[in-house]
């Protein structure tokens, strides 16, 4: 994955980029920002998170969210990675430096799946920034 010149300043070491698409099934939404209120508690310095236009925002907004986000028009949104990438579903990218080390896409069908993603996710930021 290729990443903006932005992404790559701001970051270093272990990090995770969240990306909520403009709209998606309020399930997986709600799931996503529930995970993420816990995880931004704890390891905000090390969570980017991203929405693509305000109608997405507005959204998080009505289930929740207590992290914070910026606001992506069409244009920065294509300028986020050097390549294009389809956004259906919210997608989170664990990644060390500039390279991905894994990535999830949740679905109303994987909601198990997601759990387990991200607690992972959880484990690997805790054991990092005790080191």
């Amino acid at each position: 994955m290729f990443l903006s010149e932005e992404i790559k300043e701001n970051n270093e070491g272990l990090y995770i980029i969240k990306l909520f698409p403009e709209q998606t099934c309020n399930i997986c939404l709600r799931k996503d920002v529930v995970i993420f209120n816990e995880l931004y508690k704890n390891y905000s310095n090390k969570i980017n998170i991203y929405v693509l236009n305000q109608e997405g925002s507005d959204e998080l907004e009505r289930f929740g969210a207590k992290f914070e986000y910026k606001i992506l028009n069409e244009e920065e949104a294509n300028n986020l990675f050097e390549q294009d990438i389809y956004i259906g579903n919210p997608i989170t990218f664990l990644m060390y430096n500039t390279t991905s080390i894994d990535y999830f896409e949740t679905k109303i069908t994987h909601l198990e799946q997601s759990d387990f993603f991200h607690n992972r996710m959880k484990t690997i930021l805790s054991r990092t920034t005790e080191e």
